[in-house]
Parts: structure tokens; sequence; C-alpha cells
């Protein structure tokens, strides 16, 4: 009865013991050491990830890292401004069209426009005329003749009184950078108006005029 005695008082004791204190590693501590000690590593814990999520890198757990510096910026590209395009006064390029020669067997008939004409045979593209007036530039009319029953070009609106098909363009009327001479020909045993850019007419007929200098 004496050691029961003894066992249960020793059991109160330890009781109110484990109430008060925590034990680590065999040594007693009280709760509030115990909680602060936790509180201290989570806030440790909580630093270090931060400075990982901006500027450092964790690698293997709290005990290394590395710093990770930002990338670079990159510089905005300038582009260029409409008003600053680089343009020539050739009309090879900005606003012009290209005049186009074509040939039709049956009819004998050698026609330069701007359209593709039905039954006639592409021949080639002999430059490129402004779409619209400029310094320096001269109006070229495409006409057609119902007696000869031919296609010719002329600086005359009317052309030359007869039948106006269209304004092919504006060609310019004195040497440019990257342009030609455009010739006239005329073929006088077929009746046959055309134009070329070589001074021997292609062998289309005879050189009559110089119609100006058309962009290539």
């Amino acid at each position: 009865m004496k050691n029961e005695s003894l066992n249960a008082q020793a059991e109160k004791v330890l009781h109110t013991v484990a109430k008060k204190y925590s034990f680590i590693n065999n040594r007693a501590i009280k709760p509030w050491q115990a909680w602060l000690s936790i509180g201290l590593l989570l806030g440790i814990a909580g630093g270090v990830f931060y400075m990982a999520n901006s500027n450092f890198q964790v690698e293997g757990g709290f005990a290394a890292w590395r710093r990770v510096d930002p990338a670079p910026v990159s510089a905005p590209v300038e582009l260029p401004k409409e008003d600053s395009l680089e343009t020539d006064d050739s009309g090879a390029s900005g606003a012009n069209i290209a005049l186009r020669r074509y040939y039709s067997s049956s009819k004998k008939d050698t026609w330069a426009t701007i359209e593709t004409p039905a039954g006639f045979v592409f021949q080639r593209v002999l430059g490129y005329l402004l779409t619209s007036y400029a310094p320096d530039t001269v109006r070229l009319m495409d006409c057609f003749a119902p007696p000869t029953n031919d296609h010719f070009i002329s600086f005359n609106t009317l052309c030359d009184d007869q039948t106006v098909v269209r304004t092919l363009g504006w060609i310019w009327s004195i040497p440019k950078p990257r342009a030609v001479p455009l010739y006239r020909c005329f073929d006088s045993v077929t009746k046959d108006y055309s134009v070329s850019t070589q001074t021997d007419c292609e062998g289309l007929g005879k050189n009559e005029l110089t119609l100006g200098y058309i962009g290539q």
C-alpha cells in the first residue's frame, strides 16, 4: 500500500510538470519558450522565401541561395514615320502604274496600255507611269484610230480627234534617275503604232519621237 501511494504521488508530480514544461532532447522548457522558438523559425523561413521571390533564388533549402539579377529591359524600337519613308522621282516607287505592251496577230495591232486587253498577247513591261501630275511630267493618252484599227499613244487629251480610250498616266519630260527614254514607233507597211524603250524600236518600225522618260 505504501508503494502504491508513492507511485500515485510521483505520477501526480509528473503530470503537473508536463502541463508547465515541454521536453526537447530531454531538456525541460516552458511552453511559451517553445512557441517563441517556433515563431522565430517561421519568421526566418518567411524572410528567406521573400528574398527568393524578389531578387534571390533559393537552392537546396534554406542553407544556400544566390542573387538573380533582373532581366535587362530592351530599348523600344522606333518605327519610321510615314513622311520619312524614302522615295525617288523616277516613277518606279510611290504612286505609279505599269505600262505593258501587247500584240494581236489577227488585228496586226500593237497596244501599249495599263489594262489587260482581251484577244491580245502580252509582250513586256515598258516601265512605270505616275498616276497623278508632278512637276516636269506630261500626260499620256491611250487612243484608238478606227480608220486603221490601230491603238496609239498621244500627248493630246483629245487623241488627235480620234477615239479616247483612257488616260494612261504621267511620264517625265526630262531625264531622271532610274528612268529611260520611251519612243513612239511607226510601221509604215502595217500602219501600226507601237512604243519601245530601245532606239531601234525593236524592229517594230521607225523611231518617230521621244514620248518622255519612263521609270524602271
